[in-house]
């Protein structure tokens, strides 16, 4: 399994110059939220979340900051996953260039 870090990253958008690479990120970055996957993510990680609270009952900070930075490299990969899928959508619409 590849992960991916950044846009650079994404064999789907190498071949492109920077600023039209940028552009197709935050244009499929804006619609992430309106994926179910983002969401049953965030709700199930937000679920484990308060059962290891009240199973371990800690309240140290870097307990906590441990699982923040868990959170977000999973949530990472999981959109970037998702992304992927968005600029597939995007380039078989024929939309290489994104407006405004």
């Amino acid at each position: 399994m590849k992960l991916y870090w950044s846009i650079h990253s994404m064999p789907e958008l190498k071949h492109l110059p920077v600023s039209e690479r940028r552009k197709i990120f935050l244009f499929c970055w804006k619609r992430l939220p309106s994926t179910w996957q983002f969401w049953i993510f965030f709700i199930f990680s937000f679920v484990i979340m308060m059962i290891l609270e009240w199973v371990y009952n800690s309240y140290s900070v870097w307990a906590a900051f441990l699982g923040f930075v868990i959170f977000v490299l999973i949530q990472v990969q999981i959109s970037m996953r998702i992304f992927r899928a968005m600029i597939k959508t995007h380039f078989k619409r024929g939309k290489h260039i994104v407006d405004g």
